[in-house]
């Protein structure tokens, strides 16, 4: 665990520029771990928290795992994007959300 007095903690903790610029300075691919909490499965789908992410991405060339573990209430979303520009955009805006709106289109 990250010491709460630490550097990093007090500098760049909560800092987009700081991340922006670290992923501006790293090879692609870029993968983004994301955590999103649900009381249950039945709240969201594995499908509905994947199409919500899809709709940051380019679909010819970015690709979304998502996993839920039920004990955690938990989804794990891996998000692998190939463009550094694409990448840094999908951050900026996954940063300063507060809540990722549920896009639930039924699979036919």
């Amino acid at each position: 665990m990250t010491d709460k007095d630490s550097l990093y903690r007090k500098l760049y903790n909560r800092s987009l520029p700081f991340f922006v610029w670290v992923i501006e300075q790293e090879p692609a691919p870029f993968i983004f771990k994301l955590h999103i909490q649900a009381m249950t499965l039945k709240e969201l789908t594995i499908t509905s928290v994947r199409q919500s992410i899809e709709v940051f991405l380019n679909p010819k060339q970015d690709k979304v795992s998502v996993q839920f573990f039920a004990k955690k209430k938990q989804f794990k979303v891996f998000v692998t994007i190939k463009q550094k520009a694409d990448a840094v955009s999908f951050f900026e805006r996954v940063f300063r959300m507060k809540e990722l709106t549920i896009i639930d289109m039924k699979e036919s």
